[in-house]
């Protein structure tokens, strides 16, 4: 059997102040591959990501004549849904013998609409995959029946059937580590800023979050559970890196990394024991950290901690069901530059319910925490169900974005509110970006921190991003919009 795992790339190559050489390595197909080659031990198994530069439609369809694959597999998120499709006609069109599966978390929203937009597709799966590729895909190939195989969806003639959901795994220790040496490791390049050393590999330690933020569908994908690796576990991955790969930075890819503060002391010690000289950086929640666990994990080699914070207003933080107040918020990042820990935060801006005083709070906020490093977003409601409906309606809606499956920009306005024109959020974003990364106080901090020519390279790219920023609106006349 030779089977190749494909990344999908996203529609929108300018986002602004990012850009397309932003890429990490997929996770999610790592563990995939780790499956079939422990279940299939298959002749050939190749990946074939769109985010490497070079690799082009053209580039994709001469490696599938050459290669004569027997399954294509597809990792496909919400941003890449449109460019998905357009691969597996492609792979249709090249070899029309091979076997199309896909999964991923849009499939985990959506179970069974690919099916249905895509006849290319011959198989989904739903959720997490590590105990239904092997049975899926084997009777797929063996022509057998699919009726009885949770966590898939399947086609029987016309009609698209979507199978119970396969139980959460128990033991997230069960699962191999992920394959990286069929994946091309080197040509992975990370935002301005978000690393200290090269090698930097990601990897993660939970499956779900405990908490319930409103914006946020992980309590779909993962059916309201937090499940977590055990802390000799993910040092054993965190050696691997460090021995076979040679990583000298670690990015954990957890949302909230540190929600059992148990399991993060046991790991830190476990790190400060051994010895295993890496460091690492890591996201979490304000109130998921103190004084006393920050110096831990700094001590373990923590580096970077990004908070997701939201807002700088009390009143949509609850809109938010944040669950923290700004006097939680201060007191983590306070401990956290005590620690000498380096500081970023994530803002939204255009959340249902803001207008120009939340958002000038936001922006004050941010400016009275002093990070080292922000980022801002323009509220995607496209992202999840609950927040989607409602904005639908309630608000004026960006309607070429709103229908548009290949939309995924961080910048783009997708509804508009009372007082927040085009032109004011594009204002507004503009500025809250440039007003910190151009403060000389900032920009000092960040030539203190360069410590080689990768990071010399990254900042440079990124100061000349903040030049690029553009907000993306229907068309010109949004600009004069009637809820202004």
């Amino acid at each position: 059997m030779r089977i190749l795992l494909v990344l999908p790339h996203h529609a929108i190559q300018n986002y602004g102040y990012l850009s397309y050489k932003d890429s990490d390595f997929p996770l999610g197909l790592g563990y995939v591959a780790a499956i079939l080659e422990r279940d299939f031990q298959p002749d050939k198994l190749d990946t074939f990501d769109f985010q490497i530069k070079g690799n082009s439609l053209e580039k994709f369809k001469d490696h599938l004549r050459k290669n004569a694959y027997d399954v294509v597999g597809l990792s496909v998120f919400t941003p890449t849904y449109g460019p998905s499709i357009h691969v597996a006609e492609t792979v249709r069109a090249v070899l029309p013998d091979c076997r199309i599966i896909a999964g991923g978390p849009f499939m985990g929203m959506n179970p069974g609409e690919m099916l249905k937009d895509c006849p290319e597709i011959d198989l989904e799966f739903i959720g997490e995959s590590e105990e239904t590729l092997t049975g899926g895909l084997t009777a797929l190939f063996n022509h057998d029946s699919l009726e009885h195989h949770s966590g898939i969806a399947w086609r029987n003639g016309n009609k698209v059937i979507v199978n119970p959901r396969h139980p959460l795994i128990k033991d997230l220790d069960t699962i191999p580590f992920p394959k990286r040496d069929i994946f091309p490791l080197d040509q992975y390049t990370s935002l301005p800023g978000q690393f200290f050393k090269k090698p930097i590999v990601p990897m993660t330690t939970t499956r779900g979050c405990p908490f319930r933020c409103a914006f946020c569908e992980d309590h779909v994908l993962w059916q309201k559970k937090c499940r977590f690796r055990s802390a000799e576990n993910v040092y054993g991955e965190m050696e691997e890196l460090v021995q076979r790969f040679g990583a000298r930075e670690i990015k954990f890819f957890d949302d909230t990394f540190s929600s059992s503060r148990h399991r993060t002391v046991e790991l830190c010690e476990l790190i400060i024991k051994r010895q295993l000289n890496v460091i690492w950086r890591v996201c979490t929640r304000v109130d998921t950290v103190d004084e006393e666990l920050l110096a831990l994990m700094a001590r373990a080699g923590l580096r970077s901690i990004n908070f997701g914070i939201e807002s700088g207003s009390d009143k949509i933080l609850e809109a938010m069901k944040k669950g923290f107040t700004k006097d939680v918020v201060r007191t983590a990042v306070r401990a956290a530059k005590k620690a000498g820990v380096e500081t970023k935060a994530s803002f939204m801006l255009n959340y249902p319910g803001d207008d120009r005083q939340t958002t000038e709070e936001t922006l004050a906020f941010a400016k009275e925490l002093d990070l080292d490093y922000v980022g801002y977003n323009l509220f995607n409601p496209l992202l999840g169900r609950e927040l989607k409906e409602y904005v639908e309606k309630t608000y004026p809606i960006n309607q070429t974005a709103w229908n548009d499956r290949n939309v995924s920009a961080v910048n783009t306005i997708f509804f508009y509110q009372p007082g927040l024109s085009v032109d004011y959020l594009e204002k507004t974003y503009k500025k809250a970006m440039r007003s910190h990364y151009l403060k000389p106080k900032n920009i000092a901090k960040a030539l203190w921190r360069i410590r080689n020519l990768d990071m010399l390279k990254s900042y440079y790219d990124g100061f000349c991003r903040l030049f690029k920023i553009k907000i993306y609106a229907e068309s010109p006349s949004q600009r004069k919009s009637a809820v202004d």
